[in-house]
């Protein structure tokens, strides 16, 4: 009988937690810290390595790759500023635009990493 009385009222406990109403606000600072972690700092380590020889060696990078990687998180951090700014200033908005906006900068900057192998 317990048994029987725990397992519903368990549900819908853990089912009220998914149907939590998001906040754009912590959606876009989640978006950045997650960018600022998996995207900024291995495109960053990669930039500062010296400069790829001609033959193959000691890992470096190639000039290309960190002009194309510099365009990409430019990109990125200004919609990320964006979308902060819109959160920020305009709390009650829908800022789904923003912050769409923002995961295709940081999504393109990921195609970067994938492209050229950086981790």
């Amino acid at each position: 009988m317990r048994n029987g009385f725990i397992v519903p009222v368990l549900g819908l406990l853990l089912s009220g937690c998914a149907l939590a109403p998001r906040d754009p606000a912590q959606d876009v600072f989640a978006l950045r810290a997650g960018f600022d972690a998996a995207v900024l700092a291995p495109a960053v380590t990669y930039a500062t390595l010296p400069a790829c020889p001609t033959t193959n060696g000691a890992p470096c990078s190639y000039h290309d790759a960190v002009v194309q990687l510099d365009k990409g998180i430019r990109s990125a951090v200004a919609a990320l500023d964006a979308a902060e700014a819109t959160v920020r200033e305009h709390p009650g908005t829908d800022a789904s635009a923003a912050i769409d906006g923002a995961e295709n900068a940081i999504g393109a900057v990921k195609t970067i990493l994938a492209t050229y192998n950086i981790h």
